[in-house]
């Protein structure tokens, strides 16, 4: 009966011991996992706040007014000439993107012609 008590209490001594053992885990990890939310929450606000900032910042700079007033100050205003106007293929870049060069038939009345203009394209001599 001594052994079968001696036994029990052995048992009951390391199951004791290894639930303290796990407990003092699962506190320090509990710990340490409070820390780390706590630095993601402070760098979470951080970058809220300056996603704030940006996004006043960006509606700043991007109101049309605003734009406006620097376009006619600091843009020359030159109106596209047809002199300035020049098909894709006739641009040096034309191979680049695989076009091919304009036929020289002429062009039917019914057929829409998209061309685009290049008011700042300049020959390189």
């Amino acid at each position: 009966m001594t052994r079968i008590l001696s036994q029990f209490w052995m048992i009951a001594i390391s199951l004791n011991l290894s639930l303290a053992c796990a407990l003092y885990h699962i506190k320090y990890k509990v710990i340490d996992l409070e820390h780390s939310h706590l630095a993601l929450q402070k760098k979470y606000n951080i970058l809220s706040e300056s996603n704030h900032t940006l996004n006043a910042e960006y509606t700043f700079l991007s109101n049309p007014k605003r734009l406006a007033t620097l376009a006619k100050k600091y843009l020359d205003k030159k109106y596209t000439n047809p002199v300035h106007l020049q098909h894709v293929s006739v641009v040096k870049l034309a191979h680049v993107l695989d076009l091919k060069s304009v036929s020289s038939n002429p062009i039917p009345r019914n057929q829409k012609v998209y061309s685009i203009r290049l008011a700042s394209y300049q020959q390189p001599r």
